[in-house]
């Protein structure tokens, strides 16, 4: 005897398949698009609640015990940007998602270590800071996730015509 709920059961998996490809459009959007922004000196302005007055005194203090290294151009003074080791493993775009259906979960194998950590003095959290995605980003965002998700849904459960030998899937 047949399942009665096996077009359902497929419609369910079919979803999920759609929305976890729709999450990671979103995320490589946002990886490629706003990203590079937290490792410029505008983020303080960008990122107001991310990058916090503690944020602030932590550049301050960096900025002070290595001004000659920022003055002689072998550091830098920006954001999250110290050495340059944690911008180019983060951009590169060497990272893995996970095996989850239902959200994202995304790493970096190739992170430096101190990123995980916070500062004991401030309490500045560079993946706080990183992960935070103001109002306007997560519009954007969310105009990818429903244009991927509909895209996906539309080539799924396209009718196919017979024009002969061969088929083709049509959104009719």
């Amino acid at each position: 005897m047949a399942d009665p709920t096996a077009p359902i059961k497929q419609m369910r998996q079919t979803l999920d398949r759609a929305t976890r490809s729709a999450l990671e459009d979103s995320f490589r959007y946002w990886h490629t698009t706003f990203a590079p922004q937290h490792f410029r000196r505008a983020a303080f302005s960008r990122y107001p609640l991310s990058y916090a007055e503690s944020a602030k005194r932590d550049q301050v203090a960096y900025r002070e015990r290595h001004a000659e290294q920022i003055d002689a151009r072998r550091q830098t003074a920006d954001p999250l940007r110290k050495s340059g080791r944690f911008e180019q493993a983060f951009l590169s775009g060497s990272y893995r998602f996970g095996a989850a259906s239902k959200f994202l979960h995304v790493t970096w194998p190739n992170l430096p270590r101190h990123v995980r950590l916070r500062n004991p003095y401030s309490g500045f959290s560079v993946v706080e800071a990183i992960t935070d995605v103001p109002e306007h980003e997560r519009r954007e965002m969310q105009k990818i996730f429903v244009a991927a998700l509909g895209q996906f849904m539309e080539q799924k459960f396209a009718r196919r015509k017979s024009y002969g030998r061969w088929v083709t899937d049509t959104g009719d």
